[in-house]
């Protein structure tokens, strides 16, 4: 169950931040930029050696990390939303 809401959660708050955003004008661009963002994250993390890690034998550690810094993007991105939305609805920007 904790499994189910681990992956849910991030999920529905992505989906709630693209609803949000989906009458943004520059949606699209702004899309395509965090899509390249994420995937330069992505490949930082698993094609370099982190010497912060320290000793991490079975990989759980850059795990942790890889699942913190797409979360931690997801967070930003609804919080985002959520501001940018605000301004839509008030008619301060197209």
């Amino acid at each position: 169950m904790e499994i189910a809401l681990i992956i849910m959660i991030p999920l529905g708050l992505w989906m709630i931040s693209l609803y949000w955003l989906a009458r943004w004008t520059k949606f699209g661009t702004f899309f395509l930029i965090n899509l390249i963002i994420l995937i330069g994250y992505l490949t930082w993390l698993t094609q370099s050696k982190h010497d912060f890690l320290g000793t991490d034998p079975y990989g759980l550690g850059q795990l942790f990390l890889i699942v913190s810094v797409i979360l931690g993007h997801i967070i930003a991105g609804f919080i985002f939303a959520f501001f940018k939305r605000r301004q839509i609805n008030s008619g301060q920007i197209q």
